[in-house]
C-alpha cells in the first residue's frame, strides 16, 4: 500500500470527492449528492474524483495507481500524453493534467482511497455539509493506493448510449394544475450545467407561476416564471418553488451528463 498527497494545481470545472452518495438526510433538506454517474463506478473503489470538461490538475507526492473512468479522455503526464486509459501509473512528483475530455464528466480512483471527510457517513463533498464543496487550488489530498490493478472500465451491465437526443419525461404537478401549451422543449445544453443542475441556454415562451416550495426530487424539471430550465441532479435541492414541468429518469439524467455543451437536447411530456 503506498500512501502519498496529491495537490491540487488547478480545479478545472466543478471538481469534487463523492462516493455513493449521502442518504437518510432528505427531511432535513440534504440531498443525496454521490457520483453523477453512478452504474460505471467499480464497487471496489469507496469514492472518486469526479470532474467536468478539462484543466484539472494534479501533482502527486508518491507513486499512485489511478483508475480512470470517462469517455474520449486525454490525460497528460509531465510530458506524456495518454488517450482514452482505464489504468494509469502516474510517479512520485509528476504531474497530471486533464487536456481533453469528450464526455464531460470523469472519475479518478484509487483503490486505498481518498482521505477526504467523512460526514453523515459519505464522503461527497457538499456545500455546507462538508468543509469544502468542491477542490481548490493549493488543496492537499492524502491517499493511499494499492499495486494491485482493477480495470475501472465501464461496466459491462452498465452500457450508456450517448447518441440518445430524444427523452421521455413523466408531467409534473404543476403541468396539470397550471395547464401550459408546452409538451416538447428542444434545449441547448448550457455552460452552467453543474452538480445541482442541467442547465439550458434557451428562454421559453408560455405562462409558469411560481409555487408554495414544494418536493423536488432528483430529475425534477423546472421552468422558472422568466423562461429558463433546469434538471435537478444529485446536490440540487430538496425542495423548490419553481413550475415543476415534469421528472426525467434518473438514468436518461446520467446520460444527459455525458452530451457537450452546446448540444441540443428534446424532452418530450408522455403519459398526459
Amino acid at each position: 500500500m503506498n500512501k502519498g498527497y496529491a495537490q491540487i494545481l488547478a480545479a478545472g470545472v466543478y471538481s469534487s470527492i463523492q462516493d455513493k452518495g449521502r442518504f437518510g438526510f432528505g427531511q432535513y433538506g440534504v440531498p443525496n449528492s454521490g457520483y453523477i454517474l453512478p452504474n460505471i463506478i467499480d464497487e471496489d473503489f469507496t469514492n472518486a474524483i469526479e470532474f467536468f470538461g478539462t484543466g484539472l490538475t494534479i501533482r502527486f507526492s508518491h507513486d499512485v495507481l489511478l483508475n480512470i473512468v470517462g469517455f474520449g479522455l486525454k490525460i497528460q503526464v509531465g510530458t506524456v500524453t495518454h488517450t482514452n486509459v482505464s489504468v494509469l501509473t502516474v510517479h512520485s512528483g509528476k504531474i497530471l493534467k486533464i487536456v481533453k475530455n469528450e464526455g464531460n464528466i470523469g472519475y479518478l480512483c484509487v483503490l486505498g482511497n481518498w482521505q477526504s471527510e467523512y460526514v453523515m457517513k459519505s464522503y461527497s463533498q457538499m456545500k455546507g455539509i462538508t468543509m469544502y464543496d468542491r477542490l481548490y487550488p493549493k488543496m492537499v489530498i492524502a491517499y493511499q493506493s494499492q499495486s494491485a490493478q482493477i480495470q475501472a472500465v465501464i461496466k459491462k451491465d452498465s452500457k450508456i448510449d450517448v447518441g440518445i437526443s430524444t427523452f421521455n419525461v413523466m408531467p409534473g404537478p404543476e403541468y396539470h394544475r397550471f395547464p401550459c401549451d408546452v409538451e416538447v422543449l428542444t434545449l441547448t445544453i448550457d455552460a452552467g450545467t453543474n452538480r445541482q443542475a442541467i442547465c439550458f441556454q434557451d428562454v421559453i415562451e408560455g405562462v409558469f407561476p411560481e409555487i408554495i416550495s414544494s418536493y423536488t426530487p432528483v430529475g425534477t424539471i423546472q421552468i422558472t416564471k422568466g423562461g429558463k430550465v433546469f434538471i435537478l441532479s444529485k446536490d440540487g435541492q430538496t425542495t423548490g418553488g419553481y413550475y415543476r414541468w415534469g421528472f426525467l429518469k434518473v438514468e436518461d439524467l446520467e446520460k444527459l451528463y455525458l452530451k457537450k455543451i452546446g448540444e441540443k437536447i428534446i424532452l418530450r411530456i408522455v403519459g398526459v
